[in-house]
């Protein structure tokens, strides 16, 4: 899990059907032993936001992440390679793919439910270690 650790940047489209609109965000990720923190901006709304979601090792290659409140969200058997990740929360169906290879991340998001139906892509590069 340690290839995680550090700092990214991303991009985000969200496309919300029900809505008709389409979203950018922008901002960073940090991944640390404890935790996946993001900050960043919802461009279209003039927005930003913070999220952090409780993270802890699962199996040799795997991951454990949490919803902010501690409540379990999913986890990975192997974060290398590609993985889908299915959650149920309330009515909404979160399907996700999670896509990681050489400090890039890919996490895309389908949501649907009674008061939702949107697509989340978002694009995580990593920084370069510091020398």
């Amino acid at each position: 899990m340690k290839i995680l650790y550090g700092t990214y940047d991303f991009t985000r489209t969200i496309t919300d059907r029900l809505a008709d609109t389409t979203h950018t965000a922008s901002g960073t990720m940090t991944i640390s032993a404890e935790k996946w923190d993001e900050r960043g901006k919802l461009h279209s709304l003039d927005s930003e936001f913070y999220q952090s979601y409780p993270i802890k090792p699962q199996g040799k290659n795997g991951i454990q992440v949490s919803h902010p409140n501690g409540t379990y969200f999913y986890d990975l058997d192997n974060i290398h390679g590609e993985h889908t990740i299915a959650h149920l929360c309330g009515a909404d169906n979160y399907h996700g793919v999670w896509k990681y290879t050489d400090g890039a991340l890919i996490l895309i998001w389908e949501v649907n439910g009674p008061r939702k139906d949107y697509t989340m892509n978002t694009v995580y590069t990593k920084h370069p270690p510091k020398q």
